[in-house]
């Protein structure tokens, strides 16, 4: 359930729980309602029942415990009021998948001839939270003297005629003492406030309500009873508490679902408190209008499911593919996603290409301007030269959005010959948005490593460790740093990252595989398969992955190339 710590008398969640994920909940009666653009589900329970948690996530509650009983009167005499439930509010709880029962407290019986002091109402809970029920009303009268005092509760019941004492209030305020010398009754305490004290023959007035507007309107609940006077009874506190009796009359009742607390009696029967409540309320939409105007590249729509973006937001999209301009006609906040184009592989016993730099932006301010939208190419895969035997690739080129900056990523290293000796020697990998992975050889020797990747952008290329020979290591994908080759294997391409700036959850940036005999698989998101030259393949086009390292030492073969990169711009409309 996480941490709940107190916070201006509401409950909220310090921990546990995804405040951007609402629950999906059923039951009870159900009501919606919009403010600020935010619409809200709103789940009233009015008796016990079932919540059904279809989805985890967090919700508002609401829970009022019943109300107490009023005291009965005897002969003339005046009984007390009862007190309010306890109002317990709970913000962003995190409700797990399952189907709770839902308590809603009833509340107390009024004090009768064979009872005396009016019932504590009955506690309401939901998922381990409980909202007390209000402490009954002390009764008087010959048949119970001396005075039974009123009961400790949520909020304190109220004393009864002949001195009764008021009872205390435990997440409220307590009731109100009788008095003997001016003949009439104390209240019971409200979720908002103490008891008025009886004057001069009328009963002391109930203690107020506390507000919620969980509904949507705000609403009082829990106030405490009014005690009876030979004068006038008190009268109930707001938020659902009952009269106090006069003249004879028994105490009026608390009112339903409101955990207010009955009226006492004179000489009749206390009020029956009220019954208390639970509210359960989620978030179905968070749209907010957004304020940016734009055009430019390929423009489409979705819609946020609180996941990805706000729930019920709509969003446009600007995807750009090759170079271009976004037309910016009014200012505001964007997200946008900028990945460099991919390095090339080495040919040759070559290194994978890294990916370029993964750039995510949120919140980021674009001016009322034509903003120049540069898409990063990926690296050219050269051919080996004649007479060369190898040849290392070429690192991706930048993309850029206003200032906002993606590097390329590094390219794979090939293999050199030391001349005019015969021993082949391996080369590092180069640097960049990830980088591209190291070279292998055709004897041991010293450690060759990877290139490094930018800090917050990428990840390094792999390293061709000085025992292992005819095997090149991975380039560096954003999400992950390419793998070493081994004794026993090329090293493969780094994972890339997946986002959803666009919608649908797409993966980019993935490392190219470096070269064998056998193939070494890219990293997720679009990188290049390593190998020799018939299964060596590009990075994917417009995911900024790193091309495969090629094997094959024959003039003319080549690795595969980078793939070109992708600007993609979102905002709220």
């Amino acid at each position: 359930m996480g941490i709940y710590a107190r916070d201006s008398g509401v409950w909220k969640n310090v921990t546990g729980g995804d405040p951007s994920s609402p629950a999906i909940v059923s039951g009870g009666t159900v009501s919606t309602y919009t403010d600020s653009g935010i619409t809200y589900q709103v789940n009233t329970f009015t008796s016990d029942g079932t919540l059904n948690v279809s989805s985890e996530g967090v919700a508002d509650i609401l829970l009022v415990g019943g109300g107490a009983g009023g005291g009965i009167g005897l002969t003339n005499a005046n009984g007390g009021g009862g007190g309010g439930g306890q109002v317990l509010a709970v913000s962003q709880a995190f409700l797990p998948a399952g189907s709770p029962t839902v308590v809603v407290g009833a509340g107390g019986p009024g004090g009768t001839t064979t009872e005396g002091s009016g019932d504590s109402g009955f506690p309401s809970n939901l998922y381990g939270f409980w909202a007390q029920g209000g402490g009954g009303g002390g009764t008087a009268g010959t048949a119970f003297a001396p005075a039974m005092f009123g009961q400790d509760g949520a909020s304190g019941g109220g004393g009864a005629e002949y001195s009764g004492q008021k009872g205390d209030g435990a997440e409220g305020f307590t009731g109100g003492d009788g008095s003997t010398a001016i003949s009439a009754a104390g209240a019971g305490g409200g979720a908002g406030g103490d008891a008025a004290p009886p004057i001069a023959g009328n009963g002391g007035a109930g203690g107020q309500g506390a507000s919620n507007s969980y509904t949507g309107v705000s609403l009082n609940y829990a106030g405490g009873g009014g005690g009876a006077g030979p004068t006038t009874g008190g009268a109930g506190g707001t938020g659902g508490g009952g009269n106090g009796g006069t003249a004879a009359s028994a105490g009026s009742d608390g009112s339903v679902n409101t955990g207010g607390g009955a009226g006492g009696g004179r000489g009749g029967n206390g009020g029956n408190g009220g019954s208390g409540i639970v509210i359960v309320r989620t978030i179905t939409s968070n749209s907010r209008p957004g304020t940016v105007v734009a055009s430019g590249g390929t423009e489409t729509t979705f819609t946020g499911d609180g996941s990805n973006g706000d729930l019920g937001q709509d969003y446009k999209v600007h995807t750009f593919t090759s170079d271009g301009t976004l037309s910016v006609s009014v200012a505001g906040e964007v997200d946008a996603l900028i990945i460099g184009g991919g390095g090339s592989g080495g040919s040759g016993w070559g290194g994978g290409g890294g990916a370029g730099g993964f750039l995510n932006i949120s919140n980021g301010y674009l001016s009322a301007s034509t903003q120049i939208v540069t898409v990063g190419v990926g690296g050219v895969a050269n051919p080996i030269p004649v007479g060369d035997g190898a040849v290392s690739g070429q690192n991706g080129g930048a993309s850029q959005l206003a200032d906002y900056f993606s590097p390329g990523g590094g390219a794979g290293a090939a293999k050199t010959m030391n001349n005019p000796a015969t021993a082949y020697y391996g080369v590092p990998g180069f640097s960049g948005g990830s980088g591209g992975g190291a070279s292998g050889r055709a004897t041991t020797g010293t450690t060759v490593t990877g290139g490094t990747g930018t800090f917050m952008l990428g990840t390094d290329g792999g390293t061709t460790p000085g025992s292992v020979i005819n095997k090149a290591s991975g380039g560096g994908g954003a999400g992950t740093a390419g793998d070493d080759a081994t004794g026993s294997a090329a090293g493969v391409g780094g994972n890339g990252v997946a986002s959803s700036i666009g919608g649908p959850s797409v993966t980019y940036a993935g490392g190219g595989g470096g070269a064998s005999s056998s193939t070494a698989a890219g990293g997720s998101g679009g990188g290049g398969t390593g190998g020799n030259s018939s299964t060596v393949t590009a990075g994917a086009t417009n995911t900024g992955s790193g091309g495969g390292g090629s094997y094959t030492l024959t003039t003319g073969s080549a690795a595969g190339a980078g793939g070109s990169g992708v600007v993609i711009v979102r905002y709220k409309i």
